[in-house]
């Protein structure tokens, strides 16, 4: 999974042509995507169906499987399992 993260901004610029071709760097990132999409899914069934399933306080994940908007909408699913693969494991101070 570290491998997965440490490579993502990397991939974000490059040609999109250059992440298709069946090389082992790009083999691994799918194999390692693919762990790290399970780890979280399994994560989010495990916690829509335990007690907590309806506590927004609980934490971040608590708050999305529960969030509603002005329109009586929940938050979608895809939007809370594509998260974690937007997460920058060494985040840079905003400029102030």
């Amino acid at each position: 999974m570290a491998f997965c993260l440490a490579v993502s901004m990397q991939r974000n610029l490059q040609a999109q042509c250059i992440k298709h071709l069946p090389i082992k760097a790009n083999r691994r990132f799918e194999r390692e995507r693919k762990r790290m999409q399970d780890i979280v899914d399994e994560v989010i069934r495990a916690r829509k169906l335990s007690p907590d399933s309806k506590n927004s306080e609980k934490d971040l994940l608590g708050y999305m499987l529960n969030a509603v908007s002005d329109e009586g909408l929940g938050f979608e699913f895809k939007y809370v399992d594509d998260t974690p693969a937007t997460y920058d494991p060494n985040p840079k101070p905003s400029p102030t």
